[in-house]
């Protein structure tokens, strides 16, 4: 293959303040550069950047300081940045939508006839077009609109977010590639967690994800109240970043049905201290209204936790109908499959979870995905051939 290839990836932020694309972003473009390709780097600065900078070595991603509101991601530095390129072997891989890199991608590309492939990462799900609507439709006639359109490949996490960008209209060529996940050793000893005394004999339900209206929480909590007198061996504990303030409406509603005793929030985790917890529970939530494809799920099948999951994550049918409880995000249906996962017996709920870590190992790991890519990559600048993941417009 042609050792010219340059990508230069995009994303709005690259420090924890991303949620999911954080991990996402980050490993996939650590493991394409692993495989020999240049990889560069940019986004915007937040003040959580300097600390998780080092979390992308070998690479040195490149942070700009937005001007005014740093929701909107007016960066002059980066169009000046991206103005470089030249269309020599070079791809923009833009990750993200309805923020202003989407519009300096659309100007470089332009300016550089480079090709761009744009990862919605599950932008384009019909709840998340719902949200801040009107914003999203000022965008899309502003610039949105046409960088999409511009794009020379768009990228799918899932059959499901293939047939969200062909509502949407684009009839441009889709890769189907879905996110990788890191497979941890469960043979090392895990460090223990730090957990009150009354958890020591009950059996832990993680829920680490953002906590944002999208993932759940509210008719998870009342999903809870509706069974709290058949779940009192189990606790639920709440991991996350608060986003917009979501938590303290989650909180109200807890004190509100009487189940503070079973729903404990831990706040952010991050490397060892995640990891710690995904080692020291016993299963995994996410009843989710709308994702792409959850780095959360990925890595809790990784550790073999048995998990609860909604159609929403995104997950072909045919891998959740025997690694995953799958429920709709409604208290009903969700308080059936807590109970479906406690009346298990453990070596039923064991059975479930390495079901789950087997198929992310033979299916979604960092170097499989980053192969697929990259095949993908080449074919864009026509120097592979047309890549299998290539779904017909």
């Amino acid at each position: 293959m042609n050792t010219t290839l340059r990508v230069h990836t995009l994303t709005h932020l690259m420090s924890r303040e991303a949620g999911g694309l954080y991990v996402s972003v980050r490993r996939l473009a650590q493991q394409i550069a692993a495989q020999g390709v240049h990889v560069d780097v940019a986004g915007l600065w937040d003040t959580h950047f300097d600390t998780d900078a080092t979390s992308w070595l070998p690479l040195h991603p490149t942070a700009f300081k937005p001007r005014g509101p740093a929701n909107l991601g007016l960066s002059p530095a980066l169009h000046r940045h991206l103005s470089d390129l030249t269309d020599d072997g070079s791809i923009i891989h833009l990750q993200g939508l309805w923020k202003l890199t989407s519009y300096a991608t659309l100007c470089a590309s332009r300016a550089a006839s480079a090709p761009t492939i744009i990862s919605p990462r599950g932008m384009l799900d019909t709840w998340a077009l719902a949200q801040s609507a009107t914003q999203k439709r000022l965008a899309g006639i502003l610039y949105e609109n046409r960088n999409l359109q511009n794009a020379a490949c768009i990228h799918a996490l899932c059959e499901a977010e293939l047939h969200q960008i062909r509502a949407f209209g684009l009839q441009n060529p889709v890769a189907v590639v879905p996110n990788g996940v890191d497979i941890p050793d469960l043979n090392t000893r895990a460090v223990e967690t730090p957990v009150p005394e009354i958890w020591r004999d009950r059996k832990r339900c993680l829920f680490m994800s953002r906590l944002h209206a999208k993932k759940g929480l509210l008719p998870l909590v009342d999903a809870i109240a509706q069974c709290k007198a058949q779940l009192d061996d189990w606790v639920f504990v709440i991991a996350g970043p608060d986003n917009g303030g979501h938590r303290a409406e989650v909180e109200a509603r807890i004190h509100e049905l009487q189940i503070d005793d079973q729903v404990h929030f831990i706040g952010p985790v991050y490397g060892a201290a995640k990891d710690a917890w995904l080692r020291n529970v016993d299963a995994y939530i996410l009843p989710s209204y709308s994702e792409g494809l959850p780095m959360a799920v990925l890595e809790a099948f990784a550790y073999a936790l048995p998990a609860i999951v909604t159609p929403e994550c995104n997950l072909p049918p045919e891998e959740t109908h025997d690694t995953a409880i799958v429920v709709n995000p409604a208290p009903d249906s969700i308080a059936e499959g807590l109970m479906r996962l406690t009346r298990m017996e453990q070596s039923e709920r064991d059975a479930l979870g390495q079901r789950a870590r087997a198929l992310v190992v033979g299916r979604y790991t960092w170097e499989n995905i980053a192969r697929e890519m990259i095949a993908v990559y080449y074919w864009m600048i026509k120097a592979g051939p047309r890549p299998d993941c290539l779904a017909d417009a």
